[in-house]
């Protein structure tokens, strides 16, 4: 059951109905894969998580979940309809929600699972659905908290503190006042600092609804997942709603998160592109061709065109993992070699070509402190050479 101080419980009955009468929903056989950091992926029909954070596949005794990258089921995700407001938490945490409330260090929310309060430092910004017309702004770094608004067409950032906010507006300190902003002229809001310090370990949960939620799992069967998102907050989702968990920690080190030691860049018939973090070379989210429906988008990685050498600090990581193919930005064009060096030394070169099967790239790092990704120069030139190293990534897959 969800257990939210403060929350009014009648809101939750509904919910708690709807998860029983799924309670003896078991996925079919092998319909689960579990991908450790280390190893091929297994297949199961049941994954359980005990109180002491191990966990098993079909009895199989699997480690602590901090020792897993990914659980997904096999379902089609399902969108819901579009709510008002777009909550983005840390984490990745991305939230549909129908009713809003500040309140004393946490807002309130009425989503798709129910109504659940989330401490204020845990949110990175909300998002007007039904005003906003362009993409949500990046996690604000400053000290202050950020309002978009809409004036006379355009758009205007108010800097200063929320007060509050409720279903008819936002209660903004600016400019030595405060004014209550009604939410059909307000676009955004992010709220200083959130999002800007590690969220450390913790997992995103992917929903059939489209709802990404993140937090520390706590309990996992063939009924039900239990996820806290707070330090007294716990959210319980049906089995059936899981399309996919996605663990973070200290083992799992993304490149589009790291700034690389070295750069350099050349063109030969165009000017020099710039490398993409989580988009590809020109801009687009990532799509390569793969007969495998899991290998066709997405959300993070980099995009490097040809001509782009690349090199990151790989210290303390003894695995470096990635899918690498052309993106379909690239219309049918792109030729050229990738290739990978650990401390100067060439370990893998291949060619890529558009319409090819991506790549899957799994190397040991044997103790080296840098890693050199390239691009070079094929048969096209760099004409379509929209390269993409999806979820790349180094992995700690030894023992703590």
């Amino acid at each position: 059951m969800l257990r939210v101080p403060g929350i009014a419980w009648s809101s939750l009955v509904l919910t708690a109905i709807c998860f029983s009468s799924f309670a003896s929903v078991r996925a079919q056989e092998g319909t689960i894969e579990v991908e450790p950091l280390s190893g091929e992926s297994i297949r199961a029909s049941v994954v359980s998580l005990a109180a002491d954070g191990s966990l098993s596949a079909d009895a199989r005794a699997l480690g602590d979940w901090s020792e897993i990258r990914r659980i997904s089921w096999d379902r089609t995700p399902e969108p819901g309809s579009p709510d008002r407001w777009q909550v983005r938490t840390v984490g990745g945490g991305l939230l549909g929600a129908s009713r809003i409330a500040m309140g004393d260090e946490t807002v309130a929310f009425e989503t798709r699972s129910g109504r659940v309060e989330v401490p204020i430092e845990k949110i990175v910004g909300i998002r007007h659905v039904t005003v906003a017309t362009t993409d949500a702004p990046p996690a604000n770094a400053t000290d202050d908290d950020q309002l978009v608004v809409s004036v006379e067409g355009a758009s205007e950032t108010l800097v200063g503190v929320v007060e509050g906010i409720d279903d008819q507006g936002v209660a903004f300190s600016f400019d030595d006042q405060t004014r209550t902003i009604p939410w059909e002229r307000v676009t955004d809001l992010t709220f200083a600092r959130a999002g800007m310090d590690p969220v450390g370990s913790g997992a995103r949960v992917l929903l059939s609804d489209g709802d990404v939620w993140f937090g520390e799992p706590s309990e996992l069967d063939d009924r039900r997942l239990v996820l806290a998102i707070g330090d007294s907050t716990s959210i319980e989702f049906g089995i059936e709603r899981l399309i996919e968990l996605q663990f973070v920690s200290d083992r799992v080190l993304q490149l589009s998160s790291q700034e690389p030691i070295e750069a350099s860049a050349v063109g030969l018939l165009l000017p020099v592109r710039a490398w993409q973090r989580d988009r590809s070379v020109d801009g687009s989210p990532f799509r390569l061709d793969s007969s495998d429906p899991r290998r066709r988008s997405f959300a993070s990685g980099l995009g490097i065109p040809s001509g782009t050498r690349l090199t990151f600090a790989c210290e303390g990581f003894d695995r470096f993992r990635s899918i690498v193919g052309i993106d379909a930005s690239a219309g049918g064009g792109g030729d050229c070699v990738i290739v990978v060096e650990t401390e100067g030394r060439e370990v893998l070169r291949e060619r890529l070509t558009s319409g090819s099967e991506p790549l899957e790239i799994d190397l040991l790092l044997d103790g080296a402190s840098r890693l050199t990704l390239s691009v070079e120069f094929g048969e096209g030139l760099e004409l379509g050479d929209h390269v993409d190293w999806c979820d790349a990534r180094l992995l700690k897959t030894g023992p703590r």
